[in-house]
């Protein structure tokens, strides 16, 4: 009997040891100074406080992985981030291990490689529309492998940006899509969205007192020859930057805008400032990156 009850308590301690933590999202993106990686973690058991996350990089497929940060990275919430300064090869997109850190044991939960940007624009509750460029078009081929789960649905090509809309409800509870996308070889980096981030983001923007905090429209005219003018909209007071990339990804043209003021606001762009072709505009705010795509004739 003394026995069984030593037995009894010995797998219950194993099992509250095992760390119980989840996580929906992790996206890398890069910007004028590095990449920027966002992720979540949470606990399934009452018993299983985060108490941080680490955070691991390899430059390429066959380095070997190394920690980033020197202290626990933490967060009021579930929600976390990180700024990579460090060196990046050009061809390669440099790849991130997310390990989250519980009073009773560490347990990887993610991992992501760094796209030049990845944008979720909510269009209605059930769409939402995937925006991502490879770290290196030049080296892409300019399709990806789609699949459901591990089901894959087929192929889709583009043209300047890679886009999607999913729909949301079709997605369903429990499932995700996966992107391969593909050089010559082979897999490039991929992109894994659960239906737990689109469903999230998408209640969040279409709750009715909240709303967008930058709001970016159209550029007009589109596709254009002379001139075309960008503008957005802020609705409070926010640090704003304008970014223009050709469809390699090359920042062309950054316009820092400090602290702006609630308001309409616009950029214009004229003939002798791009050469004909793709590209791309972002805003960025303190707490937004909004993007679209644009064509000089």
């Amino acid at each position: 009997m003394r026995l069984f009850f030593t037995h009894v308590i010995l797998c219950i301690f194993i099992l509250k040891a095992a760390p119980q933590i989840n996580s929906c999202y992790s996206y890398a993106e890069e910007n004028t100074q590095g990449v920027t990686i966002t992720w979540d973690a949470y606990t399934l058991n009452s018993y299983d406080e985060i108490l941080g996350c680490n955070i691991y990089k390899r430059f390429s497929w066959n380095d070997t992985l190394f920690q980033l940060n020197e202290e626990l990275i933490t967060s009021l919430d579930s929600n976390y981030f990180y700024f990579d300064t460090g060196n990046f090869i050009g061809t390669f997109p440099p790849c991130y291990v997310v390990e989250a850190v519980t009073g009773y044991d560490t347990c990887t939960i993610n991992g992501c490689s760094a796209f030049l940007f990845i944008n979720f624009e909510v269009i209605d509750p059930e769409n939402v529309l995937l925006q991502a460029l490879p770290w290196d078009t030049a080296f892409c081929i300019p399709g990806a492998n789609v699949y459901l789960n591990e089901t894959l649905l087929g192929f889709m090509g583009y043209d300047s940006i890679f886009e999607c809309h999913i729909d949301v409800d079709f997605l369903g509870p429990g499932n995700y899509l996966r992107f391969e996308f593909l050089c010559e070889w082979g897999i490039y980096q991929d992109l894994k969205v659960t239906y737990e981030y689109l469903r999230n983001i998408s209640q969040i923007v279409h709750v009715p007192i909240i709303r967008r905090n930058v709001e970016l429209s159209q550029n007009y005219p589109n596709p254009f020859k002379e001139h075309t003018t960008i503008s957005f909209y802020i609705h409070k007071k926010s640090p704003a930057r304008l970014e223009i990339f050709d469809i390699k990804g090359v920042l062309i043209k950054m316009i820092e805008y400090g602290y702006l003021n609630p308001g309409q606001y616009y950029y214009k762009l004229n003939r002798n400032e791009l050469s004909p072709g793709h590209y791309f505009y972002r805003i960025i705010t303190n707490s937004e990156v909004v993007c679209k795509k644009m064509i000089k004739e």
